[in-house]
């Protein structure tokens, strides 16, 4: 339709492609980050002996239980950091996507 307007390439994709895709984008990066975060410490728990992962298993096999919370705290807490700023980054940049919030109240018919 933009095309037989007389748009050209660039402005079909800025104001037309990417603003169409860019919902589903956010969401995926939203559940991506999540996924990323346990994958993370999956491969440290599992392959390397440094980083989050070794500390975990470290303070595990040592007995010592306050640490160990500490550090899968400050795991969640990125985690939880992360997705938080990927949820208001899609926000912000979709406003013009998101549904109107219905009343708290149900409608009343005029009959």
């Amino acid at each position: 339709m933009a095309r037989s307007f007389g748009a050209g390439e660039r402005w079909i994709w800025r104001w037309v492609l990417l603003p169409g895709a860019l919902p589903a984008i956010m969401t995926g990066l939203r559940l991506g980050l999540g996924r990323a975060v346990t994958g993370m410490v999956l491969v440290e728990l599992l392959m390397v002996s440094d980083g989050l992962g070794g500390l975990i298993l470290t303070y595990r096999g040592l007995l010592k239980a306050p640490p160990l919370y500490g550090t899968i705290a400050i795991i969640l807490a990125e985690a939880l950091l992360l997705v938080t700023a990927a949820h208001w980054a899609e926000r912000r940049l979709t406003r013009w996507a998101r549904t109107p919030k219905s009343p708290p109240y149900p409608a009343r018919s005029t009959r």
